[in-house]
């Protein structure tokens, strides 16, 4: 019996070892994932704040990159903005200057005209108080050479101003049409028939005033020529200087209007460098 007992204890001493092994076992296994968990949990959060430092980093090195970028677009809007005001005023320049020169070339072209004309009429009534008594021929002669001159004169001063307006219509900015081109070509040749129907009045009249009064004295007559060569050039000349005139004023509009809509695009060009 006291064997028995004792081998009752032993097995009781066995299991409880059992027990408190399998206990420790469990113990130690609980433990050990505790631990692993935090590892992870710390791990995870570690992880967790370095992404949101390299989060942070690209954000803030992007709008670096965005800020940088509309600088730079501001920049490029700005020298853009300077050339093509510099661009437009040197343009405005070569057109001013062009326009000058050749309104003073027309002006000592008509002055080198008007002269001629005045010296070959002194020079023909120096002649005609030699030969008054010839043939009235050589004053019809005389008279139809004027016209031609005139006419000649005139047709150059027409096709010049033509061809300013054809190259007004190449040089501007703006959005000028065909038809707008051609509607000019179209009132400077109106003008210009006007001017050839005057003219072959003018020397008509002088034609028939110098057959009307042949008999008159000779002083008179001359008298009379120099007046109508006086009210003729004074009419080409006030002609000429209304036409310059007038192409300086559309000039003057044209670059009005070519200053107006540079100021348009580049508002519109900022606004769209704003959205960005």
């Amino acid at each position: 019996e006291k064997e028995e007992e004792i081998r009752r204890l032993k097995d009781d001493l066995q299991l409880k070892i059992r027990n408190d092994e399998q206990t420790l076992k469990t113990q130690l296994m609980h433990d050990h994932n505790v631990r692993r968990l935090q590892l992870k949990r710390r791990k995870l959060l570690l992880l967790h704040v370095l992404e949101q430092k390299l989060f942070e980093e690209k954000c803030t090195k992007n709008m670096d990159t965005i800020i940088q970028r509309h600088a730079l677009h501001k920049k490029h809007h700005e020298q853009t903005k300077e050339l093509e005001h510099k661009q437009l005023a040197n343009l405005h320049k070569m057109r001013n200057e062009f326009t000058a020169k050749q309104h003073q070339t027309e002006i000592a072209n008509f002055h080198e005209y008007s002269n001629r004309r005045q010296k070959e009429l002194a020079k023909r009534h120096a002649l005609s108080q030699k030969q008054f008594p010839k043939n009235i021929k050589m004053k019809q002669a005389d008279i139809k050479r004027q016209h031609k001159e005139a006419y000649n004169t005139q047709t150059r001063q027409y096709k010049a101003l033509k061809e300013k307006t054809r190259l007004d219509y190449l040089y501007a900015s703006t959005n000028s049409s065909r038809e707008e081109l051609d509607l000019k070509l179209k009132t400077l040749k109106d003008e210009q028939r006007r001017k050839f129907d005057l003219l072959y009045q003018r020397y008509e009249e002088t034609i028939q005033k110098m057959l009307d009064q042949q008999n008159f004295k000779l002083n008179s007559d001359q008298e009379r020529e120099r007046s109508s060569l006086k009210t003729i050039l004074d009419d080409d000349q006030r002609n000429l200087l209304y036409l310059q005139e007038e192409s300086r004023h559309r000039m003057e509009q044209q670059h009005l209007d070519e200053r107006k809509q540079l100021e348009r695009n580049i508002e519109e060009r900022f606004i769209e460098l704003n959205k960005q």
